[in-house]
């Protein structure tokens, strides 16, 4: 792996770092970057790396990269691969990855050293949406996706080009036997015998950002629930520290409109800059950006 100038129109590339502890309490440390593949002679073509650490200062690069991630997608030849990360989810490590500015894909392994480098041992890339159940539309527009949680509790974050936002959706069983089908998103609303879904009420959870008024210092969020439940609304800045908690109530299913009116919970209205409006219950998360202008 190197740096190289050719791609990028100049700009070097070595890049999307990810760091994870492996094994957890270990204290060594595994880096998971993006760069060009010196390897293959070519001077274009991008791949993932690692390089292990016991310091998180001082860091040895594996002799060679992940050569299964320049292989090609349904989508044609892979020139750029972006924003690795890695994780263990049904027996297997998964490694999502963005391909060529587009959507997300990843490969699967099963043996326990996620370091483990031969090409053979992984899947072929899998397009993240076409496993993930009623395949979402949102997720065309997904980009640096990333994993939290663990058990019974994972999520995925993904920046939607599309909203401007930032989507986190759960990772949920489905009734397919293949390891690698999922429900990517909220779960849906137990049925009840007898009595159907009331019409006009959303399938799942969303939040949306309403353009005020010109000369406005309040903010329009609508917040759609598919189901009755406690929920928060909370407005961050970027360094993640919650300014204003705008509902922590139960919201019945439906739609429910409230304003920001730009000012913390003490009162005192915040700078102009961008803001992050987050939507979670127990089931779910949405998050979006605002700028506030003054």
């Amino acid at each position: 792996m190197k740096k190289n100038p050719l791609t990028y129109g100049g700009s070097q590339q070595l890049r999307d770092p990810f760091v994870m502890e492996f094994p957890v309490g270990s204290g060594n440390y595994i880096m998971y970057f993006v760069a060009v593949d010196s390897l293959t002679g070519s001077a274009e073509d991008m791949a993932v790396g690692a390089a292990t650490s016991t310091d998180l200062i001082h860091w040895s690069a594996l002799a060679k990269p992940f050569a299964a991630t320049e292989r090609p997608t349904f989508q044609g030849h892979t020139h750029v691969v972006e924003s690795p990360h890695v994780f263990r989810r049904n027996g297997q490590w998964w490694m999502p990855y963005t391909v060529g500015n587009d959507e997300v894909f990843f490969e699967a392994n099963p043996n326990a050293d996620p370091t483990d480098v031969a090409a053979d041992h992984w899947s072929n890339p899998v397009w993240l949406r076409g496993v993930s159940e009623g395949r979402p539309a949102e997720l065309q527009y997904w980009h640096a996706s990333e994993h939290f949680g663990s058990g019974s509790s994972e999520w995925l974050a993904a920046w939607d080009d599309a909203a401007i936002s930032i989507d986190i959706k759960g990772m949920f069983p489905t009734d397919s036997v293949g390891v690698d089908s999922l429900l990517l998103d909220c779960p849906p609303k137990p049925p009840v015998a007898g009595i159907g879904d009331p019409q006009g009420l959303p399938g799942q959870l969303r939040l949306v950002v309403m353009r005020p008024h010109l000369g406005s210092a309040d903010v329009g969020l609508r917040m759609e629930v598919p189901w009755r439940t406690p929920v928060r609304l909370a407005v961050y800045d970027l360094a993640g520290r919650r300014l204003a908690t705008l509902v922590d109530w139960e919201l019945p299913a439906g739609v429910t409109d409230v304003k920001w009116s730009g000012a913390d919970d003490g009162g005192i209205r915040v700078p102009s800059g961008m803001y992050f409006v987050r939507l979670s219950c127990a089931k779910g998360a949405r998050a979006s950006k605002v700028v506030m202008l003054r």
